[in-house]
C-alpha cells in the first residue's frame, strides 16, 4: 500500500520505542517447514526450510509486530520492522555496555 513505504517524519506522532535487548532475547527464532495447512495457506512447498519466527512467540514480547488476523481460523500476520526497531536499539544498548567496560579498562 501506499503507506507501507512512507516514513516521513512530517507524517507521525512520534515518540520513542523502549524494546531492547530484554525483547530481543525474549523472543527465539526457528528453523521451519510449511505444515499441511500452512501449505494450503501460503502455496508454499513443505519441502523448504525457512528461518523466521512463530507469530505467537513474537507477539508476547513485541505485540505492535502482529499486524493482523486472517480467515476464519484467525491465523496471525507478521510484520518484522517492530523486530528491527527493537534490534537498533539492543545494538545501542550493547554498544554502550562496551563503551563503559572500554572507559574501566
Amino acid at each position: 500500500t501506499a503507506l507501507s513505504g512512507s516514513s516521513d517524519e512530517r507524517l507521525k506522532i512520534a515518540q520513542p520505542y523502549e524494546g531492547g535487548l530484554n525483547t530481543i532475547i525474549a523472543i527465539t527464532p526457528v528453523r521451519y517447514r510449511w505444515n499441511a495447512a500452512g501449505q494450503e495457506h501460503t502455496k508454499l512447498s513443505g519441502d523448504q526450510d525457512f528461518v523466521g519466527f512463530l507469530a505467537q512467540d513474537v507477539q508476547k514480547a513485541i505485540p505492535e509486530a502482529i499486524t493482523a488476523v486472517e480467515g476464519p481460523e484467525e491465523y496471525l500476520s507478521f510484520d518484522d520492522r517492530p523486530v528491527v526497531a527493537a534490534l537498533v536499539n539492543a545494538v545501542k544498548e550493547l554498544l554502550a555496555r562496551i563503551h563503559v567496560l572500554e572507559a574501566k579498562g
